[in-house]
């Protein structure tokens, strides 16, 4: 059976835009917000399927491009991903598809083979494009959690590290992204909570200005500018 390789693209048209989108007539409260807009969920590596003589499914790692989540989750070339939350795979286009069905900022548990040992990893699914928009928004109804007054970031501005908290929180996993102002991810992580919560986020690495930060947990998020000063 031939080999077919196929790269899933780092496309990353990363720009600026500011809009507003106008609350309706009925709306007693508006709010100016910023938000983190991606499109197009993308993991980052070149990938090749496996022989028909192969003793296990799966598609192995080629290439890991620079910049991806595959890179910022440490996935390696000849790593062999096995599935996607509980989704066998059995060719690269099973992986593309697979891959395309989520949004950007998901967590997939993907199971991959390296050095002969199964491994697993909750990792956070990239973009093919990012960019941060104003908008003018109904702030009538808030979200029961991601909302102002149940999370918090502090200090702010900050130095080398900053709080993320959260009064009350659902049980799951929270995705932890930075983003610059072009929308460049230059944090992410993920971890799960049972309840309230509070999280440091490493800026060490960050040289002064503007950032965003995002948390999601499935189909809710919300972002809060952050300022920092070194």
């Amino acid at each position: 059976m031939r080999k077919i390789t196929l790269v899933l693209l780092v496309m990353v048209a990363v720009f600026t835009s500011s809009f507003a989108q106008i609350a309706g007539a009925d709306c007693q409260n508006t709010c100016e917000v910023e938000r983190v807009v991606q499109k197009g969920a993308f993991l980052g590596v070149q990938i090749q399927g496996m022989s028909c003589t192969s003793d296990y499914y799966g598609v192995s790692v080629k290439r890991v491009l620079p910049n991806t989540a595959a890179e910022k989750f440490n996935f390696q070339v000849k790593d062999i991903i096995v599935s996607v939350n509980g989704n066998d795979l059995y060719s690269t286009k099973e992986l593309v598809e697979l891959i395309a069905s989520y949004e950007p900022s998901d967590v997939v548990n993907v199971l991959f083979k390296r050095n002969g040992k199964m491994q697993e990893l909750d990792v956070v699914l990239g973009a093919k494009s990012t960019k941060i928009v104003k908008e003018t928004i109904c702030c009538d109804d808030s979200d029961t959690y991601f909302n102002d007054l149940n999370m918090s970031l502090y200090p702010n501005p900050a130095v080398n590290a900053v709080n993320f908290s959260m009064d009350n929180a659902e049980a799951g996993k929270y995705t932890f992204q930075v983003f610059n102002t072009i929308g460049a991810e230059v944090f992410v992580a993920v971890e799960s909570f049972d309840a309230g919560f509070s999280r440091s986020i490493d800026l060490s690495d960050l040289s002064s200005g503007q950032y965003f930060v995002k948390v999601s947990k499935g189909n809710s998020s919300f972002t809060k500018t952050l300022f920092v000063a070194k």
